[in-house]
């Protein structure tokens, strides 16, 4: 178990990648903390955790808003003291003309 306890937080976790890697690194005996924006989905990735006898924390996190973030990541230092990893795996849509997209940095800028 090469992460045992390694203290992990993975945003984008509801679905996708950030599903199986949130099930994976379970498996491997990490203590997660998993954020997604989407709470029903995040829901159903914290079951399938569950269900092979592990557990995670689970967070509704915008990553677009950078209070919930620092909530996110103060809520994990008051509980755990540390953190070993962080994926940010959320993956942020933005729709509109392309000249509100012309700022490269900005469109690109998640938190």
């Amino acid at each position: 178990m090469r992460l045992k306890d390694k203290i992990i937080i993975l945003t984008g976790a509801a679905s996708g990648i950030g599903r199986a890697t949130a099930v994976l690194f379970a498996k491997e005996g990490a203590k997660l903390i998993l954020s997604d924006i989407n709470e029903m989905e995040l829901n159903e990735t914290y079951e399938l955790i569950k269900k092979d006898g592990k557990n995670a924390d689970i967070l509704k996190v915008d990553v677009t808003k950078p209070d919930e973030v620092k909530e996110m990541i103060d809520s994990t230092m008051e509980k755990y003291g540390k953190i070993d990893v962080l994926i940010n795996n959320s993956g942020v849509v933005r729709v509109g003309p392309i000249e509100d997209f012309l700022d490269f940095v900005s469109y690109f800028f998640v938190f």
